[in-house]
């Protein structure tokens, strides 16, 4: 490179010997010569600068930046995408901001949505997907809310690349770090669960990560059936004979429903419910107060395929519960009734008549009608055969004449406490003898024969 400078200068200087020799410059003066000169000059000092710079990079900066070698260079194929920013939209029905979930794209163009880890979490609607990323270490959870009606189901399906699991809270949940909420699943790849939502509100779903660099996508799906809405406590939902009736109840937040019918002494209630967890059956009679202190008279234990019944001891509007012992149970109730004749008996001496050859059809019940008490006009040696068959227990008493009342004693006993019962007894006088039939549990129907010989 200074080889090259100088070989510059010396064209230059040569140059001007050259101009120097002709003749015109005897015409020129002074002055002029000094001028070429000092511009011969200048362009020799720019010349050679600039040369000498261009060496100094040559030496400094490697060949392959100036010179680079062929390369193949991969630009990954994007697909458009709508606004780099996505906003799910807000909840029409409470008017609260929805989360703004910002995806990130990745070099292989997946959306990677910012989910926050607790709650109010990331708003999410009905059919949406959602891919998002996890670490057991740096991100232990992403949350997300969604907004229900009571009886909806949440179906979920979560597909990731490590272990995750699957949980969520129900209304009025406040945070994850305390609680991991309900479990839905247990760890996997690939996941599919649902849950009911038993009352309407905002629900949470969270997911879990058992693993380091966890990527996952997860799908909602919401079904919306037609279900009844069903009061908690006293005086319950009114419903009649033939009614067919869907509701949800749930352990924590609505752990029962009540109906109220109305029944005539001597009604049977029978009763069918199928659910997709455990639930029981209990009824209440007249004058009932609540729930919340007593279940009532239980029916059934817990299970989801229940059948049972029972028997109106007395006029009056009665109340059956249906209890929840698991999270968003969903069930069918369905309530049928059987309109058989009955004697009405009074409870108490002097008695409902009856006569020989009689076939008496009543109800008992150890509450709220005791006993039933018949009479019997009898002559001395005369036999009463008694035959009684019933749905519980019951047992038979006797009075003879000139008895006062079976609230203060049960006259003579004639057999133990049973469903079958056959006895009898021997009239010693003439006169108007009692028998007495007693309750040993709720909602007794019993049929009486009487013979006398």
């Amino acid at each position: 490179m200074e080889f090259i400078a100088a070989l510059i200068l010396f064209l230059v200087l040569t140059t001007l010997g050259v101009a120097f020799r002709k003749k015109r410059v005897d015409s020129a003066t002074l002055q002029d010569w000094a001028n070429i000169f000092t511009v011969s000059s200048v362009i020799s000092v720019v010349i050679v600068g600039t040369l000498a710079g261009i060496g100094y990079l040559i030496k400094v900066v490697p060949s392959d930046v100036i010179r680079p070698s062929p390369q193949i260079i991969i630009t990954p194929t994007i697909t458009p995408q709508k606004p780099t920013e996505t906003s799910i939209p807000s909840n029409t029905s409470t008017g609260t901001p929805i989360a703004t979930l910002t995806p990130v794209l990745t070099s292989t163009s997946i959306q990677i949505i910012e989910v926050p880890s607790d709650i109010p979490g990331a708003s999410i609607q009905p059919s949406m997907s959602i891919t998002s990323l996890l670490d057991v270490e740096t991100k232990k959870r992403d949350v997300y809310s969604i907004q229900l009606h009571a009886g909806q189901t949440v179906y979920l399906t979560a597909n990731a690349n490590k272990a995750i699991a699957l949980y969520y809270a129900k209304p009025e949940f406040e945070t994850f770090e305390l609680s991991d909420g309900v479990q839905l699943t247990g760890a996997g790849g690939e996941l599919q669960s649902s849950f009911i939502a038993a009352i309407s509100g905002t629900y949470y779903i969270m997911v879990k990560p058992f693993d380091n660099g966890i990527k996952y996508e997860l799908s909602v799906n919401v079904d919306t059936p037609s279900i009844s809405q069903v009061t908690d406590d006293v005086p319950g939902t009114s419903i009649d004979s033939g009614a067919v009736i869907t509701s949800v109840v749930d352990i924590e937040t609505k752990k029962r429903d009540v109906y109220s019918i109305k029944l005539n002494a001597g009604q049977t209630v029978y009763l069918t419910a199928k659910a997709n967890k455990g639930v029981a059956l209990y009824y209440a009679k007249p004058g009932f107060d609540s729930f919340v202190a007593s279940d009532g008279v239980q029916l059934t234990g817990a299970g989801g395929d229940l059948t049972t019944s029972f028997v109106s001891a007395t006029s009056g509007i009665y109340h059956i519960m249906v209890k929840a012992f698991d999270n968003g149970i969903k069930y069918e109730l369905s309530v049928r009734v059987d309109n058989s004749s009955i004697s009405q008996v009074l409870d108490d001496v002097p008695g409902t008549r009856i006569e020989s050859g009689i076939v008496s059809s009543s109800v008992l019940d150890q509450e709220t009608k005791k006993r039933d008490v018949y009479s019997i006009l009898l002559n001395a040696g005369q036999t009463v055969y008694l035959i009684a068959k019933s749905n519980k227990a019951i047992a038979l008493y006797y009075g003879k004449p000139g008895f006062a009342t079976f609230l203060a004693s049960d006259g003579v006993q004639l057999t133990g406490a049973g469903g079958e019962l056959n006895t009898s007894f021997v009239a010693a006088t003439s006169g108007t003898y009692y028998i007495m039939i007693k309750a040993f549990d709720n909602g007794i129907k019993y049929e009486l024969q009487v013979i006398v010989r």
